[in-house]
C-alpha cells in the first residue's frame, strides 16, 4: 500500500499542476479577452469620434460657404445679376411700359478710380502729343510750311 499512496501522491500532485496550468491559461484568456473587449470598446469610441469630427468640419464649411457665396453675390454689380427668366420677363415687360434712367457709371469713370490708370491716360496724351508735334515740325522742316489739307489728302500733289 505505500506504493499506492507514493502514486496517488504523484497522481494529486500532477492534478494540482495540471488545475495551476489551467488557472494560468484561464487568467491568460481572461487577459487576453479583457484585452479583446477594450480594443473593440476603443474602436467604437473612434468611430463615434470620427463621426462627430467629419460632421462638425461638414458643417463648418457649410457655412463658410455659405457666406462666401453670399458675399460674392453681393459683390456682384446689379446690371451682371441675373434673375430668374419668369421675373426677367416681368420685369421686361415694365421696362417697355415705363423707361426709368438709373444712373450708373461709365467704364472710363471706373478706370479713373484706378489710381494706375491715370498715369497710363497721361502717357497717351503725351504720346499723343509728341506725334502732332513731330508731323507738323516734320512737315514745316521739309516743305517750310505745315498744310493739314495735304495730310487729309485733300488736294494735295501727287509724290513720285
Amino acid at each position: 500500500m505505500e506504493m499506492n499512496t507514493g502514486g496517488m501522491r504523484q497522481r494529486s500532485s500532477r492534478e494540482q499542476t495540471r488545475g495551476e496550468e489551467e488557472t494560468q491559461l484561464l487568467n491568460g484568456e481572461d487577459e487576453h479577452l479583457e484585452n479583446v473587449i477594450a480594443h473593440s470598446q476603443w474602436k467604437r469610441h473612434l468611430e463615434v469620434m470620427k463621426v462627430n469630427v467629419l460632421e462638425q468640419v461638414h458643417n463648418q464649411l457649410s457655412d463658410l460657404l455659405d457666406k462666401t457665396l453670399e458675399e460674392a453675390a453681393h459683390s456682384i454689380p446689379w446690371h451682371l445679376r441675373v434673375a430668374p427668366a419668369k421675373k426677367q420677363s416681368r420685369e421686361k415687360d415694365q421696362l417697355l411700359k415705363k423707361k426709368v434712367f438709373v444712373p450708373q457709371q461709365s467704364l472710363y469713370d471706373t478706370l479713373m478710380e484706378v489710381e494706375d490708370f491715370c498715369p497710363i491716360r497721361h502717357i497717351f496724351v503725351a504720346m499723343l502729343c509728341i506725334f502732332v508735334l513731330k508731323q507738323i515740325i516734320g512737315d514745316s522742316i521739309d516743305e517750310g510750311r505745315y498744310d493739314p489739307e495735304e495730310r487729309a489728302g485733300g488736294g494735295g500733289r501727287a509724290i513720285l
